[in-house]
């Protein structure tokens, strides 16, 4: 069997994949982009279809869920999320499925502070019986606080991402992404990109 790393980058109602036959995605929901400093968040955390609005997987709890805060020229904060995650039954309406999703309940304490915020979500493998290959997906959600700028391009060192070139948090619906795919700190020419829109 083979093993395969995707990655999903998800900002507002943008997501966009390394992958050609996946149709199921690693997914982090929150509330908006743009949030008030010390203000709690609830994010949901769901293994779907987001082409077609479902259906839902079980997911199992990840291996590391973590938020990163940089900004200006000081050191980039981490907090480890994985404490606050509990898991919920997950009923889409649409398909009629249940599955096993996480909701982090995150305090406002780890959010007081202005400038970009990047949640890092990384489950563990899942074997992909239709290609017969182990496939991990890294999901990057970003959203900022008090409306100041802070290093939403900089990397967050995982085997597989995207750097966006433009701020992720301020793209909206009929606007262009744009981004480089990394994998191992280096740049990956004619990546294919998939869009969860």
């Amino acid at each position: 069997m083979r093993y395969r790393n995707i990655l999903l980058l998800s900002a507002a109602l943008l997501g966009f994949v390394t992958s050609h036959a996946a149709a199921h995605f690693q997914m982090v929901e929150m509330g908006p982009a743009n949030r008030a400093p010390g203000r709690p968040a609830e994010m949901l955390l769901l293994f779907t279809h987001p082409f077609s609005g479902g259906p839902s997987m079980d997911m199992g709890k990840p291996e590391e869920f973590y938020m990163v805060q940089a900004r200006g020229d000081e050191p980039s904060q981490t907090a480890d999320l994985k404490q606050y995650l509990s898991p919920v039954d997950w009923h889409d309406a649409h398909h009629g499925s249940k599955a096993t999703a996480w909701r982090a309940s995150v305090p406002g304490k780890l959010m007081r502070s202005l400038g970009d915020y990047t949640v890092v979500l990384q489950p563990a493998p899942y074997l992909e019986t239709e290609e017969d290959i182990y496939i991990q997906q890294f999901t990057k959600m970003m959203f900022n606080v008090g409306g100041v700028p802070g290093k939403w391009a900089e990397p967050v060192k995982l085997p597989a991402e995207i750097l966006p070139l433009n701020k992720p948090y301020a793209n909206w619906t009929g606007g262009v992404f744009r981004g480089v795919v990394m994998s191992n700190g280096q740049p990956v020419p004619f990546a294919e990109i998939e869009s969860n829109m």
